[in-house]
Parts: C-alpha cells; sequence; structure tokens
C-alpha cells in the first residue's frame, strides 16, 4: 500500500481508496472506529456467542481504524516514512491490520452466508 497522498488512477485498489479514506478522516475518528469496534466485537463475541460472524464484522471495523491511524501517521512523516524503527513499526502495525481486516471481512461474509443458508445445508 502506498502512503503518499497522490496517487494515479491506474493505482486504484481497495486498498488504496481506504487508505485514502482513512487520511480523510481524523484522528478522533478514527480512534473511535477502533475502539469501538474492538468493544463491540468482545462484547457480541463473549453474549452472542452464535452471532461471531456479527463480531467479526466490527472487527473489520475496528482494524480500519487501526490501520486507519497508522496510515495517517505514515502519511504526515513525509518522504522518511519508513527510516527508523518508529516507520517500519508503524508499516508492520499497518500490515497486521490489513491482514486481520481482510480475516475479519471474508469471515463475517462467511459466517452471513452461512447464517442466512442454514448452515450451507440444501
Amino acid at each position: 500500500m502506498k502512503s503518499e497522498l497522490q496517487t494515479t488512477s491506474s493505482d486504484e485498489s481497495l486498498f488504496v481508496i481506504l487508505a485514502r479514506n482513512a487520511r480523510g478522516r481524523s484522528p478522533m475518528e478514527l480512534w473511535t472506529t477502533a475502539v469501538g469496534g474492538a468493544v463491540n466485537t468482545a462484547f457480541i463475541w463473549w453474549q452472542f456467542p452464535s452471532l461471531r460472524w456479527v463480531a467479526a464484522g466490527c472487527a473489520a471495523v475496528a482494524a480500519y481504524g487501526i490501520g486507519g491511524l497508522s496510515e495517517r501517521l505514515l502519511a504526515t512523516r513525509g518522504g522518511d516514512q519508513y527510516a527508523g524503527w518508529r516507520g517500519k513499526a508503524l508499516v508492520a502495525v499497518r500490515s497486521i491490520a490489513l491482514a486481520g481486516g481482510l480475516a475479519a471481512a471474508t469471515g463475517a461474509v462467511l459466517g452471513f452466508m452461512a447464517a442466512a443458508l442454514h448452515g450451507w445445508q440444501h
């Protein structure tokens, strides 16, 4: 994923669009998204175990907030964004949030399909 504010139209992908969207949000919005998604994930997972697919959707939202915070910090660092251990740590956090968010979103979609189709038993 690029951290430049300017991208060409040929670079358009889901990840570039999400990164651009996250850079447009305030840090408070991203913190609220991350904390709210994590709290909702824990509450739904604990109170309603049969709705784990909803919790997975909330986890994907939390991952967006965490990844967005990392993306904003990387974007504000300028040209030396990957230099030093802090830049590499931010890239690692962003990458983990990306992988976790993709896994959670996939789990939410598959869980929804299983719930909608009664466990895919035809």
